[in-house]
């Protein structure tokens, strides 16, 4: 009996053969169809188109707003339309005065106290202190006969004027409002500073 041929035909590999084999049993490496310098090149032109593509993407993007070239000023002054509603008018309302307090603390609490007996209210700043209302009317008449309720409920009030600046909507809305605590809140809005 032949005995087997152990051998290493270039390479770590140990073959076995048996008696009359012919050939190695490992198949040779096959080599690379893609030459490394070829690879490199390919790879670098990958690089380079993704770059350019990129930057011209980003420049696309980011463009800055055009602006229209700024006219020459003209000599001639231009006159101002004002939007109809928006001029700014006094206007003197009869208010139902509830307290004067100096400090805004103060008017808030009583504010609190008036609203918790479902009484509308709202406080203003006047000349560095605040005032205390409950209702706001276009004649002296209706403010008086207003207070004379919240007297008889046992609430301590003094009518007066106060004049408001406020545009003429907001005086439109104002006077068209009906809603007490609404009112209350626009004069306070006109009032603030």
């Amino acid at each position: 009996m032949d005995e087997l041929d152990w051998t290493r035909p270039n390479s770590d590999v140990l073959v076995w053969k048996m008696p009359g084999e012919e050939g190695p049993a490992v198949s040779e490496k096959k080599k690379s169809i893609i030459r490394p310098a070829t690879g490199v090149a390919i790879v670098l032109s990958a690089l380079i188109t993704g770059t350019l593509f990129g930057v011209t993407m980003i420049r696309a993007v980011n463009l800055e707003e055009e602006k229209p070239p700024t006219a020459a000023v003209s000599e001639v002054p231009v006159q101002e339309v004002p939007v109809q509603g928006t001029k700014r008018v006094d206007v003197t309302f009869s208010v139902i005065q509830g307290g004067l307090f100096s400090t805004e603390e103060a008017a808030k609490k009583s504010v609190g106290n008036a609203r918790a007996k479902k009484i509308p209210a709202n406080y203003v700043s006047s000349e560095g202190q605040y005032m205390v209302l409950y209702g706001v009317f276009s004649s002296s008449d209706e403010a008086k006969s207003a207070a004379a309720l919240l007297e008889e409920k046992g609430t301590a009030v003094y009518v007066k004027d106060v004049t408001a600046s406020m545009t003429e909507n907001a005086e439109k809305m104002m006077t068209e409002e009906i809603d007490p605590q609404k009112k209350l809140d626009q004069l306070k809005e006109a009032m603030s500073p």
